[in-house]
């Protein structure tokens, strides 16, 4: 090849005589280590979980929105009977009978005195 005056044409059969020409394919680069592959696998994995986890959030919060409106609507319990609310705290049957304890705990109580301050 002749050579031109700003000297491109020399620079390109260089180039070329590098790298013999064969028959067999190149070896291309390999789409698992391309960055751009793997950063559209990492984009699309992330953007289904993100999308996973909006639609159940959704379907929470729509249930919820549900039950408390229908919550809501439900007329109110009617009022506990309150005659007798004494009635209603009762020992349990295998609870002992003796109440002495109890006593002892209440006349301490009465007879005890404040303490007396400085002493």
């Amino acid at each position: 090849m002749p050579a031109s005056s700003d000297g491109t044409r020399c620079m390109l059969a260089q180039s070329a005589e590098a790298e013999p020409v064969t028959s067999a394919p190149t070896s291309r680069p390999s789409l698992r280590n391309d960055p751009r592959a793997v950063r559209w696998r990492k984009t699309i994995f992330w953007s289904t979980v993100l999308i996973f986890i909006l639609i159940v959030a959704a379907i929470a919060i729509i249930r919820f929105s549900r039950r408390y409106a229908a919550y809501l609507k439900d007329d109110p319990a009617p009022p506990t009977a309150s005659d007798d609310v004494w009635a209603m705290h009762r020992l349990p049957p295998d609870a002992p009978a003796d109440d002495s304890d109890a006593e002892e705990e209440d006349s301490d109580d009465e007879t005890d005195e404040p303490p007396k301050p400085g002493v």
